[in-house]
């Protein structure tokens, strides 16, 4: 077998899915961490304006922002989910 250079040795690293959809036998459903959402959201009104955010919840997230109750992007609503 050929060495092959790099910061991580070959064989060191497992990829399984992220959120939810993975979990061993061993895991209750209590242990479970919560997926989380990276969004970026541009205003309806001001189209060169745009907001990036993170949220575990982002069928509540979204509304928050058309209600104005984020001060980053009150002033820029309606927004658009991109």
């Amino acid at each position: 077998m050929q060495e092959v250079g790099g910061s991580i040795p070959p064989g060191s690293t497992t990829l399984r899915p992220s959120g939810y959809a993975w979990r061993s036998h061993a895991m209750s459903e209590s242990t479970l961490t919560p997926m989380w959402y990276v969004y970026i959201i541009r205003s309806t009104n001001f189209p060169e304006q745009e907001y990036i955010g993170a949220t575990a919840d982002l069928k509540r997230r979204i509304p928050e922002h058309h209600a104005g109750k984020s001060t980053h992007t009150a002033k820029f609503k309606p927004w658009e989910l991109i």
